[in-house]
């Protein structure tokens, strides 16, 4: 009951097609039944001589091949037509239903993995900072289908039940006496089977730990493998991955070591007693053999048959117990609670028009470990404004909370006077152009990521901003120009060229504000001039905040704030700092001092 109330937490998603396939599950069930109820009158027709039980029932009685046939065989032939008949009949449902189950299983891991992804995109990037991406990517692939398979299982497991609980109710019919010593004497098997379900239930848990893990290690190696090669670790990563390849292998065969121990166990055992009541049966009941024949043989078919089934019944059950563990690793990762979802606000700014202000911001990365502290300055409309400070200082952290990947632990940030959190969020973020160093480049063509988020982009409009970014002539030199397709993260591609994409998109989105982050420090001398152009053409007219760690690129800047250890210690023009003899002074003679 357990495992079917669990279950329908997923299939109320789809009550209609739930319905249908219920329905058909049940009547497959009661054609099962009556097809093998059939093989009483089959038998009994070619074994003795007399009136048929068929007979017996209202609209079959009247059949005259039942009271005018001389031709012995004429009712066999009948009763044979009709077992097809209901043979068929319980196929057609029989393949219905699994269908319809297969649908509902892929419609739910559908559900799982769109659902999940929904959720991750809105949480805030400090779920992302200690996530493993391995345990993310096990949860939406393994863990999702372990869920579509557990329900699976649990309505093949329902199916299955219908067509024991149909033979048991023909068994009862036949005889209630034999019926219920059996089912006493079968349910010293149970304990067993109950004992393993329980183990299964526990190994689950490690299956999906050690598959998670699994795929951790190979994400891990997948994405450092630049590092690996070059620092000569390869074999200490190979010594890892097998660690955890064998874990998950050892994990999931001692599962199906248990799962395969149920039919032989069931088998052994059932047929043990079945040896043992016929025995009884044919040495102490007084019965007639050859009048009670036709019921004895069908009753010992039908038996044979539900005990079959209920092998199938425990084998679908003992499925589902070792796919249990998923649903906790798969809720953890899907419920936003604790992951500190990013909330969009709904209010509207039509246009960027005054500017953004930092109001006693303080905000931390881990809780007790503040990375700004009480920070307070102005970011006017239409002017530079340049963060300058030492590795850590919090310069990338603003332009986070800026973008609101994270939301400030206490204080404000206010944009034309309103906080930033009442902000519809993705009309916020159109408004910012971001160019940084670090630039993802998607496996697509050149076409597509330049107009990346633009849905409507026409190729003039892609053209004119490759132009734009000085992209547009080693575009065409591709080999399939606009349309070629780029490698994973843009292997195909030089820093520069990449960059110089970047600034297309920026281009293409047109945005009020515009965020660099040194986007030429690690470029030769001529790529660095193009790209340099490329965004002071951007910049013009546009309010610019830029991430400076080299201060000869932002000389110019209308406002320079300087950062120490979380705290603005300084701002002002370049002039001025330089005549204040401060932290600024000392960066700047860091860095032009021979």
């Amino acid at each position: 009951m357990k495992l079917i109330l669990i279950a329908h937490k997923y299939l109320k998603r789809y009550p209609a097609l739930t319905l249908v396939t219920l329905c058909s599950i049940v009547i497959a069930s009661l054609f099962e039944g009556a097809s093998f109820g059939m093989l009483i009158p089959l038998i009994q027709s070619m074994v003795q001589k007399g009136p048929n039980i068929l007979e017996k029932i209202p609209l079959l009685g009247n059949i005259a091949v039942f009271h005018t046939s001389t031709d012995k065989m004429m009712p066999v032939f009948f009763i044979l037509m009709l077992l097809f008949l209901l043979l068929l009949v319980k196929n057609i449902f029989i393949y219905v239903s699994n269908v319809l189950i297969a649908k509902l299983r892929f419609g739910i891991i559908k559900d799982l993995r769109t659902a999940l992804m929904g959720n991750l995109l809105g949480y805030d990037a400090k779920y992302f900072d200690s996530a493993k991406t391995g345990y993310i990517i096990a949860n939406m692939t393994t863990e999702t289908e372990r869920i579509g398979n557990f329900v699976m299982s649990v309505l093949q497991f329902v199916a299955l039940s219908g067509r024991v609980g149909t033979y048991l109710v023909l068994l009862f019919l036949i005889s209630w006496k034999a019926s219920i010593g059996i089912f006493l004497l079968m349910a010293f098997i149970l304990i067993p089977i109950e004992l393993i379900m329980g183990k299964l239930k526990k190994i689950g848990k490690l299956v999906s730990r050690c598959v998670a893990e699994y795929n951790y290690k190979l994400t891990e190696i997948l994405g450092g493998m630049a590092v690996i090669r070059t620092l000569g670790t390869g074999a200490v990563e190979r010594e890892a991955f097998n660690a955890a390849c064998e874990n998950s292998s050892d994990s999931q065969y001692l599962a199906n070591k248990y799962i395969h121990l149920i039919i032989p166990l069931s088998e052994v055992g059932v047929f043990g007693l079945l040896t043992l009541f016929f025995f009884i049966f044919i040495n102490v009941a007084e019965i007639s053999l050859a009048s009670t024949f036709p019921f004895i043989a069908t009753y010992f078919l039908i038996l044979g048959r539900a005990l079959t089934q209920l092998n199938s019944v425990n084998s679908q059950r003992s499925d589902a117990m070792s796919l249990l563990a998923a649903f906790a690793n798969y809720e953890y990762i899907n419920n936003p609670a604790d992951k500190k979802t990013i909330k969009s606000g709904s209010r509207l700014i039509k246009t960027f028009s005054d500017s953004i202000d930092f109001a006693g911001v303080y905000f931390s990365y881990t809780d007790g470990n503040p990375v700004l502290k009480d920070i307070n300055f102005s970011i006017p409309k239409g002017k530079i404004t340049a963060l300058v400070g030492a590795s850590g200082a919090g310069k990338s952290t603003i332009v986070n909370l800026i973008l609101r990947f994270y939301d400030v632990d206490s204080g404000q940030i206010l944009v034309d006077g309103l906080n930033l959190k009442d902000l519809a969020l993705s009309k916020w973020r159109g408004k910012i152009g971001f160019v940084s160093q670090d630039i993802f480049i998607f496996n697509n063509t050149l076409k597509n990521n330049i107009s990346y988020g633009c849905d409507d982009a026409k190729d003039e409009d892609i053209v004119r901003a490759a132009k734009a970014s000085y992209a547009h002539d080693f575009i065409v030199n591709m080999p399939d120009g606009y349309d070629t397709l780029l490698g994973e993260r843009g292997v195909t591609l030089s820093g520069g060229e990449k960059q110089r994409i970047s600034i297309a998109r920026s281009v293409m989105h047109n945005p009020e504000i515009l965020i660099l982050d040194e986007a030429t420090s690690s470029l030769d001398t001529e790529t660095e001039r193009l790209i340099t152009e490329a965004i002071n053409k951007l910049a013009r007219g546009r309010t610019v905040i830029a991430i400076a760690h080299r201060l000869s690129t932002i000389l110019h800047a209308d406002n320079i704030v300087v950062l120490d250890k979380g705290r603005v210690v300084e701002s002002g023009k370049h002039e001025d700092l330089l005549a204040k003899e401060g932290m600024y002074k000392k960066l700047f003679d860091m860095q032009f001092t021979i």
